[in-house]
């Protein structure tokens, strides 16, 4: 049974620099558009302008159908911005450095039947963030955004994408033109791999690269801040770096203890890289244990490695002496340096177990927050909190 969900607005003071927010419950008007499940957020580089995505199951006969959207809010006035509606589960959401456009990636209408089959097209939208109205419809990937990633360039002249076919597409935002395509061969079948589909003519892009490297799969990316790497999570010991608008591999990371790389993220100065993952194969012992590592990339050095913390979703403090990632004791910070546990944000015990879906700092590093889900007894929610980073203390959320 799906549980409720609670999303906060965020509004900077005149006085202070501390956010405060208005819980907005489920099926209220600001988000009216994708209620009932919030899947992801997005913020601007300097904090500006926040963007959120989701989506409901609409009940029709034999045929659950998703619907779902964005809300962008402006963060210093504390208004809504803008409503983007999409027929379809919006699962992936990212807002241009510059607040100016948001990208949508789901799958339409229908409810996903078996494994991995899916009854309806896919879904990859541009919508202007000021009005809401939809810009475009990037045509291209073969499979549905419940796994994969966009994210725009830091000069929010590109955007990436990916999705669940193994495919990198990059698109121009100024003329909404495919700029290029990066395929991964994989190890195993997937229907929806684009090995099993061809090109249309006008999903032709400039750039065609083929890694011929066989993979797990293409399970997510990261852009550098810097804008000069794109790293990529294979599910394979090895993250390889790319150029990002031209695909060509320029370096990789070997990792020293996983096996299956599933997540990774840059810090705000693109000089470190978070890799998290599987240290066993499944055939060798069930998932295994798991780790994230964090690499130095020049020189190539491992600074951190933290056995059982999960930095999926994670991020890294602006100051580099900070994780925000879970465990098996739920979700905190901790200590690059020690591998020690510094503050318990959402703690489990036996009625709640926490799960960490996203997690941003505001640009001076003050303040975090995240999105997180809790399933146990009649408390299952998805909810967005504010923290003061030094304390690691909860910002109460007064009401407006």
């Amino acid at each position: 049974m799906q549980g409720k969900w609670t999303f906060a607005t965020m509004v900077l003071t005149t006085m202070t620099t501390a956010i405060v927010s208005q819980p907005l419950e489920v099926g209220t008007e600001p988000f009216a558009y994708a209620p009932g499940y919030c899947h992801q957020f997005a913020i601007t580089t300097d904090g500006k302008r926040f963007a959120a995505c989701g989506y409901e199951a609409q009940d029709k006969p034999g045929r659950p159908v998703l619907r779902g959207g964005c809300v962008v809010w402006n963060v210093a006035d504390r208004k809504r911005v803008s409503i983007g509606k999409m027929d379809a589960g919006a699962y992936q959401v990212a807002i241009s450095p510059n607040g100016k456009w948001v990208a949508l990636g789901g799958d339409s209408g229908i409810v996903p039947r078996g494994m991995g089959v899916y009854e309806g097209s896919v879904e990859l939208r541009l919508f202007d963030a000021e009005s809401g109205k939809r810009s475009a419809s990037l045509d291209g990937h073969v499979s549905g955004f419940g796994s994969g990633k966009l994210a725009f360039t830091p000069d929010g002249k590109y955007l990436l994408s990916l999705a669940g076919d193994n495919m990198i597409r990059v698109w121009t935002v100024a003329d909404q033109k495919p700029h290029a395509k990066y395929c991964f061969r994989t190890e195993e079948f997937f229907a929806h791999d684009w090995q099993q589909w061809k090109d249309r003519l006008h999903e032709k892009a400039k750039i065609n690269i083929f890694h011929e490297t066989k993979i797990e799969r293409a399970w997510t990316f990261a852009v550098s801040p810097d804008g000069g790497l794109l790293a990529v999570a294979c599910g394979t010991a090895e993250v390889p770096l790319l150029e990002p608008l031209s695909g060509k591999q320029i370096d990789h990371v070997r990792c020293d203890y996983i096996k299956k790389c599933r997540e990774v993220s840059f810090s705000a100065n693109s000089k470190f890289l978070i890799v998290w993952g599987w240290v066993k194969t499944e055939e060798e012992h069930g998932k295994g244990h798991h780790f994230t590592e964090i690499w130095q990339l020049k020189p190539r050095q491992l600074i951190g490695a933290l056995e059982n913390v999960c930095s999926q979703s994670g991020i890294m403090s602006p100051n580099n002496q900070t994780l925000v990632a879970s465990d098996c004791g739920g979700i905190g910070t901790w200590n690059i340096a020690t591998s020690k546990v510094k503050h318990r944000l959402l703690a489990n015990n036996e009625n709640n177990s926490w799960t960490l879906r996203g997690a941003a700092f505001m640009p001076d590093g003050k303040t975090l927050f995240t999105l997180a889900d809790c399933l146990g007894g009649t408390n299952d929610v998805r909810v967005i909190e504010f923290w003061e980073a030094e304390t690691g203390k909860k910002i109460d959320l007064p009401k407006r």
